[in-house]
């Protein structure tokens, strides 16, 4: 247990998307710069081509790829959308190893953050090429008789969008040690991934899942603790507990990466956050109430920010926006994210 007036040791939350591959590569119509080329070239890849599919936005882009495949080939819309996963993972594994043959990866800033400071890295991404130079350790843990499991089953909560909640990568350096979440799903396994409208409609349930598993926690650790002392004693134990060597083992329901997202300081850079992330705005919206009662002093003081770099403004309550449409230099925009 902390001393009063000793400080732990709090990691940061870095929340990134494609605009990560735009920064480091250069390129913005690469596969892994824009979810809409990336569907247009698993489009072309495809023995069953669909026409104008660039016509619409990304995510209705999915769903009419997956139903008109499902159509020529007669089989259940899932079908259909499970082949055309495999078929983005081969894209996505086939442009990253270009990348690092290419070595534009080898020192990016994200990299060097992840291993000089603890950071819990919460990709939006598929792919690892953020952090691939660190070797990091992959860990499934929620297996078939994880208790987590079960209880999850229990609330109706599917396998796959339970293990999209604790699975996680560790980076390990002598100094540090970071850990990647993947809340959209990972090409290590193709059926995780969150592309279409349907995906994103069964993630809220398994925030709601997750959010509640951290309030039973919050209750659990500061009883009846209120405002800046909660807050204060949930934070130093969350904090402590990311500091200890990690175990492959989950300890509480808590320990997912929903419980970060709502204590740590979090910044988005090169995301969208589109209309559709509504699991993920809904987090925001939960998080900047669970804050309300801190004095005003103490939000001043103590309350981790929340900063939105990009182009648009998403505009939820909270949240800081940092960029706009005429900044350029990208570059010092990253170092200024990723700087504590």
């Amino acid at each position: 247990m902390l001393e009063k007036n000793q400080k732990p040791n709090i990691p940061q939350i870095v929340v990134v998307g494609t605009g990560f591959h735009r920064q480091v590569s250069g390129q913005a119509d690469s596969p892994l710069s824009s979810w809409s080329a990336l569907l247009q070239k698993v489009n072309e890849k495809s023995r069953s081509k669909i026409s104008h599919v660039s016509s619409i936005d990304s995510v209705m882009q999915w769903e009419r790829m997956a139903i008109d495949l499902a159509y020529k080939k007669s089989i259940m819309a899932s079908k259909a959308e499970q082949f055309l996963k495999i078929k983005v993972c081969k894209v996505l594994n086939s442009k990253s190893r270009e990348l690092i043959q290419s070595k534009k990866y080898e020192n990016n800033i994200l990299c060097e953050s992840l291993s000089n400071s603890p950071i819990h890295l919460i990709s939006l991404n598929f792919d690892s090429l953020a952090y691939e130079q660190l070797k990091p350790e992959c860990k499934f843990v929620v297996d078939r008789n994880n208790k987590i499991l079960k209880k999850s089953k229990k609330e109706s909560i599917s396998v796959s969008k339970t293990r999209l909640l604790y699975d996680r990568f560790i980076c390990k350096s002598t100094s540090n040690l970071s850990t990647v979440w993947h809340p959209h799903g990972h090409v290590g396994r193709p059926e995780s991934l969150v592309l279409g409208m349907r995906d994103y409609g069964f993630l809220p349930p398994s925030y709601f899942y997750a959010f509640n598993q951290f309030k039973a926690w919050e209750n659990e650790v500061a009883g009846n603790l209120q405002g800046n002392d909660k807050y204060r004693k949930l934070i130093s134990e969350l904090a402590l507990f990311d500091e200890k060597s990690w175990s492959s083992k989950i300890t509480h329901p808590a320990d997912n990466w929903v419980t970060r997202f709502m204590l740590y300081p979090l910044t988005f850079i090169g995301v969208g956050l589109s209309q559709v992330e509504i699991g993920m705005r809904w987090l925001l919206v939960q998080r900047s109430r669970n804050f309300a009662r801190m004095s005003k002093k103490g939000r001043n003081k103590n309350m981790p920010l929340v900063k939105f770099f990009g182009d648009k403004d998403p505009r939820i309550h909270g949240v800081e926006f940092k960029c706009s449409k005429t900044k350029r230099d990208y570059d010092q925009l990253w170092e200024n994210a990723l700087s504590h």
